[in-house]
């Protein structure tokens, strides 16, 4: 995944899955944390692996195996398992499933942090919609559940507390609802926030944000007439300027590959363009 072999790193967890179910088959019984953790961790890492090599199938796939794994009596002691029940949601947010988002039933009301999940991807499933009221409306419950201190104390894999996590959310969804309303203006400083909480977040296998916010900030940029800017994010994102940490990388991902190749077409790049594409 660091390399940016995405394809191999998908294939390398199915064999993972595989083991683990002929395992599993074998030995029956609770087994401790491995079918509560590990189990749904190597289709978790599918969801990151598809989702960047831009496989919506496989995604989307994962992401359902990822939640049916997690046992949703524990999901108060296990906070990690908050993540695999989301993982559709974050899924589907990035393949503009935004009828299957809107049809998800909401989380437990004891848990913020997937609620707050939750009201984000319905936010973007309403922008992307032109139902701006009601993104405002998720907007606010996010902010509600983002807020609420429970949050305080779960802590994700032990790496990241969830109001780090969800600090990406919000400017991330209000950018998003901007753009949709056509102020580019307010939605670059926004997801550029978005952005800076991303990168500020601890390492973690995948990542505990799976919605890459400089996807979206290069989208916004490019329709703000902003090539060169949108250049420069798109580079950020595949390392190709080298300023950034490898946490903060995603070598040779699609989405950043054709924002790239789409910002050197605009301006006639007739040498790299090709290479790209």
């Amino acid at each position: 995944l660091r390399l940016g072999r995405y394809h191999d790193a998908v294939l390398t967890n199915l064999k993972a899955t595989d083991a683990d179910a002929t395992f599993l088959s074998f030995c029956k019984g609770s087994n401790g944390v491995y079918p509560l953790g590990y189990v749904p961790h190597n289709w978790h890492f599918i969801v990151a692996a598809a989702g960047y090599e831009g496989n919506g199938a496989m995604t989307l796939r994962a992401a359902q195996q990822t939640a049916q794994r997690a046992d949703m009596t524990m999901l108060e002691t296990l906070t990690m398992m908050q993540q695999f029940i989301v993982a559709p949601l974050m899924a589907q947010a990035r393949f503009g499933r935004w009828d299957e988002i809107l049809a998800t039933q909401e989380p437990p009301a004891a848990l913020p942090y997937p609620t707050a999940i939750w009201h984000f991807a319905r936010g973007r499933a309403y922008a992307a919609k032109g139902e701006l009221d009601a993104a405002r409306k998720e907007l606010a419950a996010y902010e509600v559940a983002a807020a609420d201190p429970r949050n305080e104390t779960n802590v994700l894999w032990g790496i990241n507390y969830a109001p780090a996590v969800l600090k990406v959310g919000g400017p991330f969804l209000a950018g998003e609802i901007a753009a949709a309303a056509g102020d580019h203006a307010a939605a670059i400083p926004l997801l550029t926030e978005a952005v800076a909480a991303e990168d500020a977040l601890n390492y973690n296998e995948p990542a505990d944000w799976l919605l890459p916010t400089r996807h979206s900030l290069g989208v916004v940029l490019l329709a703000a007439g902003k090539a060169a800017e949108a250049e420069a994010v798109y580079r950020a994102d595949l390392g190709y300027d080298g300023k950034l940490s490898r946490s903060c990388q995603h070598p040779e991902n699609v989405w950043s590959l054709h924002g790239l190749h789409e910002c050197l077409s605009r301006r006639g790049n007739t040498v790299e363009a090709p290479l790209i594409k």
